[in-house]
């Protein structure tokens, strides 16, 4: 028998028991940024507000200049003062705009949508 068979019919048979673990390529694969283009574009929007011009690799430049790495709670500390400003910074990289909408960009792929299948007949627990 293949093993994603008998897969099948073990979730089918001890329902909630298995769990999806998803990486980044589900969420690449839409359309959305990885992590580390978010840290990107957070640290480009960081060295235009400090009128820095031509910097290049921006985690190098954020490492010369700050003297670490670049981390999401810098970040949006330095660029944010309250928690809906920092929701209002990020809702761009993960919510489509029109254009985006029509391209296809940041929506739902197959797998997505298979995994909620899963999750709504209760074959995997949501988590």
């Amino acid at each position: 028998m293949e093993p994603y068979v008998k897969l099948a019919f073990t979730m089918r048979d001890t329902p909630g028991a298995y769990a999806v673990l998803l990486g980044a390529g589900a969420s690449i694969a839409a359309g959305m940024p990885s992590a580390w283009d978010v840290q990107e574009g957070l640290i480009e929007r960081l060295a235009a507000a400090e009128r820095a011009t031509g910097i290049g690799d921006a985690h190098a430049w954020y490492q010369e200049r700050f003297g670490h790495p670049a981390t999401y709670d810098d970040l949006l500390a330095a660029l944010t003062s309250t928690q809906f400003e920092r929701q209002a910074l990020l809702r761009s990289y993960f919510e489509p705009d029109e254009q985006e909408r029509d391209d296809g960009l940041k929506q739902p792929t197959a797998a997505h949508r298979a995994i909620a299948r899963l999750v709504a007949a209760g074959h995997v627990r949501r988590c």
